[in-house]
């Protein structure tokens, strides 16, 4: 269960009919059980509007993956006659695929959540920190508070549709809502043995944040706890940040009669000073 914004993304799946036909099935068990909740109903009905497409339509932006995760596609492009930037963000759920359906079902409960938020951060924002992306990551609009929180009460629903527990909301059983949050924010910044590693990386204000009890929840697309996790996306994500900069710059001469070239100079300078970028466009 992670959020991560990437700059480019392929996903293929080779299979013959029936599997295809089989997958088709199963994602659509997903989608009905998701909608007999109360709460996943009202989230499909959110994700028609996101998509501006139909409640079947849906799983055109849902696939099977070796990870439950939401990656968001952002392009950037200038126009030829104004010179202005233009940028689209495309986003798509990806499931686990070989999981149990309950599982399937909370994950896209989950994702859904991080899929339909606001961007929260910028990119090519200058100002853009560790500290910023990973506060953002758990407590921001959509976040994996948010979306941990959103899995749950469909956890909780439907248990009572099934006459069955899961264990993986148990923490969070019998709490009032605030209260849930809390806990569950709380259990995002438990970092174990992590919190030394980070304590190297980010800043003394943000660090009394994280915990160094035990981890309580890992990210599935680091197996790290969320922190440390976000904190590698953070970089990850700059470094292609710096290194798109950088090239536009160097292939772009007449982005230099323009405000793009000073946007751009102002963030090579703030993100990518650690980066040797003339040697390694």
């Amino acid at each position: 269960m992670s959020f991560l914004t990437v700059f480019f993304f392929s996903l293929s799946f080779g299979a013959n009919a029936t599997s295809a036909h089989s997958d088709q099935d199963r994602m659509k068990t997903v989608f009905e059980w998701l909608k007999k909740t109360p709460s996943g109903a009202l989230q499909l009905k959110k994700a028609q509007k996101f998509w501006k497409v139909r409640e079947n339509d849906i799983s055109r932006y849902v696939q099977w993956g070796s990870v439950s995760k939401t990656d968001a596609l952002i392009s950037r492009s200038i126009h030829p006659e104004t010179g202005k930037e233009i940028r689209e963000r495309q986003v798509k759920v990806i499931l686990k695929k070989n999981e149990a359906l309950v599982e399937q079902i909370l994950d896209l409960a989950h994702e859904l959540t991080h899929a339909m938020a606001k961007p929260q951060w910028d990119p090519y924002d200058p100002t853009l920190t560790a500290e910023k992306y990973i506060g953002l990551g758990i407590e921001g609009d959509g976040g994996e508070v948010s979306a941990v929180y959103q899995e749950c009460r469909v956890a909780f629903e439907l248990e009572k549709l099934w006459g069955e527990s899961f264990d993986r909301c148990d923490r969070y059983r019998g709490l009032a809502p605030q209260r849930m949050s809390q806990r569950i924010k709380n259990d995002f910044y438990k970092s174990g043995k992590w919190k030394n590693w980070l304590q190297k990386k980010i800043s003394s204000n943000f660090f009394k944040k994280i915990s160094s009890q035990a981890p309580e929840l890992i990210s599935s697309t680091g197996d790290l706890p969320y922190p440390a996790a976000l904190y590698e996306e953070f970089v990850e994500m700059n470094q292609a940040a710096c290194k798109n900069t950088f090239n536009r710059i160097q292939h772009e001469r007449t982005l230099a009669s323009n405000s793009l070239f000073l946007k751009s100079q102002i963030f090579l300078k703030k993100r990518c000073k650690s980066l040797n970028l003339t040697k390694h466009p």
